[in-house]
């Protein structure tokens, strides 16, 4: 915007100031205006000087010092926004930089996915680096089998068509252990118990977790594990995984934007201030006793075990939540490094218009858009948090920020999710060729050690 003010200024002076003939001296000018001139000049310069050093103006999800729906401590945007002329709502100049957040349409990775045609592993910094030992002869059988067999996991992967990956692949029975080149193990329930007495020099375990450690029932955690130095690749939660396995992630909407129009008649039918659903009422996050004193500013409607209120799926209560509901707790049991789950994602589905409220060890400042929650460590206290509330669910024109930041992002397609998650468990198996990857020297300490912590419950008096 400024560079085409300032070429409007440039143009404006060569247009108003008058040009030297050929057969003239070059100290005079036809037509002689000389205060006009200077005037310009002036006025270019001081125009010029204003552009160079005075900070943008808040634009889009710019932060302004002026506006009270956000709090300064947390506005770490990359890239920035602009408006369209043919849209109400913000669109991307630069797409937003982060493993959780892929710059597609919605439409786009629905059809890669629904093609199954070369699915790529995920990005190199996903897929981090192993390092190998001395070489080895391989497993017969470059494919994978789970040790342990039960489970989402493992059901995923034995149903799974691997054709559709881009490096070849298969699933192996587990009476075949000893010909497989990966063995999946689910971190969650494994005992020492479960792995097979020998194994092949080549073979590559695999650990997969889903779970905080808090709820981890197996022994694979404990510093007594007989196979705590035997784990290869780690397919987590966490970031710092061999092969991230996320609970889910952003993409761009292109499916269901609302113009502002639309989002203020959303905006005007929402009669309550909050909503939660849960079942699980005793948490290491102690996220139960936070919104009991929550409660005490705002009026938070439980659904669920914990609540008087029940509900049915998810699914079928996004019209209640649309209808009533302007901002939806999602708190999770555990306070652990990298730990968000569908409580977050699963508000991102298409045709659901509520604002997350998040609660967790996350770092949601970093990984997701800017407006697109409202983080409770942002505050002090839960009526900190409730006063923020009142302030922004109060008028239109600071809920609508976080609306038409909601309405850019959908939550990715799990058909994508999941091709791209074993697509890329099958192409660590090809990261070592013929050679033994190096191992965690402790698995528990790596998944377990300092990830966790208490919340700071200092509020309570």
């Amino acid at each position: 915007m400024r560079v085409l003010y300032l070429h409007t200024i440039i143009n404006t002076i060569q247009r108003d100031t008058p040009t030297m003939t050929n057969s003239a001296p070059s100290s005079h000018w036809t037509s002689p205006k000389p205060v006009i001139f200077l005037m310009l000049c002036f006025f270019g310069l001081a125009s010029f000087v204003w552009i160079i050093y005075m900070p943008q103006s808040s634009v889009g999800f710019k932060h302004d010092a002026s506006d009270t729906s956000r709090p300064v401590t947390k506005n770490r945007t990359k890239g920035d926004f602009k408006r369209d002329n043919n849209m109400t709502s913000p669109v991307l100049k630069e797409c937003f930089d982060s493993p959780f957040v892929i710059c597609a349409n919605f439409s786009q990775l629905l059809k890669e996915a629904n093609d199954g045609k070369n699915i790529t592993p995920l990005p190199s910094n996903i897929i981090h680096p192993v390092s190998v030992t001395n070489q080895t002869k391989d497993p017969p059988v470059l494919g994978i089998t789970a040790l342990i067999e039960r489970g989402d996991d493992y059901n995923s992967l034995r149903t799974f068509d691997y054709k559709v990956c881009s490096l070849p692949c298969q699933f192996v029975p587990r009476d075949r252990i000893k010909e497989v080149k990966g063995v999946f193990i689910d971190g969650t329930y494994v005992r020492d118990h479960d792995f097979p007495k020998s194994r092949y020099d080549g073979q590559i375990y695999i650990v997969g977790i889903l779970e905080s450690p808090f709820h981890v029932h197996g022994n694979l955690l404990s510093g007594s594990s007989k196979f705590k130095d035997q784990i290869n690749l780690a397919t987590t939660y966490r970031v710092d995984s061999n092969v991230t396995q996320f609970y889910s992630g952003l993409c761009l909407n292109d499916e269901t934007r609302k113009t502002r129009e639309e989002l203020k008649r959303i905006y005007d039918q929402k009669t309550r201030t909050a909503a939660w659903f849960v079942g699980n009422c005793h948490t290491p996050s102690k996220r139960m006793e936070y919104v009991r004193e929550l409660q005490k500013y705002i009026d938070v409607d439980i659904y669920g075990k914990c609540g008087k209120k029940s509900y049915g799926q998810f699914g079928s209560e996004q019209d209640l939540l649309n209808k009533t509901y302007k901002f939806y707790l999602s708190f999770e049991n555990s306070i652990c490094k990298d730990y968000v789950t569908e409580k977050f994602f699963k508000l991102f589905a298409p045709n659901l218009y509520i604002i997350p409220v998040v609660r967790g060890g996350f770092d949601y400042g970093k990984y997701f858009p800017p407006y697109t929650f409202i983080n409770a460590a942002d505050f002090g206290s839960p009526s900190d948090l409730a006063t923020f509330l009142k302030d922004v669910s109060g008028s239109f024109k600071n809920y609508v920020k976080y609306l038409e930041a909601r309405n850019m992002y959908l939550g990715i397609p799990w058909v994508y999710k999941h091709r791209k998650w074993v697509c890329s468990v099958c192409a660590a198996l090809h990261q070592s060729g013929n050679a033994e990857i190096s191992r965690f020297k402790d698995f528990g300490q790596y998944f377990a050690k300092g990830i966790c912590h208490s919340p700071d419950m200092s509020w309570r008096k």
